[in-house]
C-alpha cells in the first residue's frame, strides 16, 4: 500500500517563511505501530512538498503513529508519535 502526505505552506510578503522549516525525517516505527514488523522510512520530496511511504498491503493505515523529525523553526500536524488516519492523502 502506498500513501502520500502532501505538505503546503503560505507566504506573506511581510513575513517571509524561514528556510529552516523542514521535515527532516518521517517514519512509521514497528515499536510505535503494532501492525508493523519493521520500520518504514518515508521518502521526502521537498521540491514537490510530498512524503511517500510504502507499507505492507495488510497494514491498517487508519491509525498509524508517525515518527517525525523537524527543523528548529518548523511545526507539523499530525504531531509526531500521535496516531493519525492515513487512509487518504493528508
Amino acid at each position: 500500500m502506498v500513501f502520500f502526505v502532501a505538505l503546503s505552506s503560505c507566504s506573506d510578503d511581510d513575513d517571509p517563511l524561514s528556510k529552516e522549516n523542514q521535515i527532516t525525517s518521517f517514519a512509521f516505527t514497528a515499536e510505535n505501530n503494532d501492525g508493523l514488523s519493521q520500520d518504514i522510512t518515508a521518502i521526502i520530496n521537498a521540491e514537490d512538498f510530498t512524503i511517500t511511504a510504502v507499507v505492507p498491503a495488510d497494514t491498517d493505515v487508519s491509525s498509524l503513529v508517525p515518527t517525525i523529525a523537524i527543523s528548529q523553526d518548523a511545526s507539523v500536524n499530525p504531531n509526531t508519535e500521535t496516531a493519525a488516519d492515513f487512509s487518504d492523502p493528508v
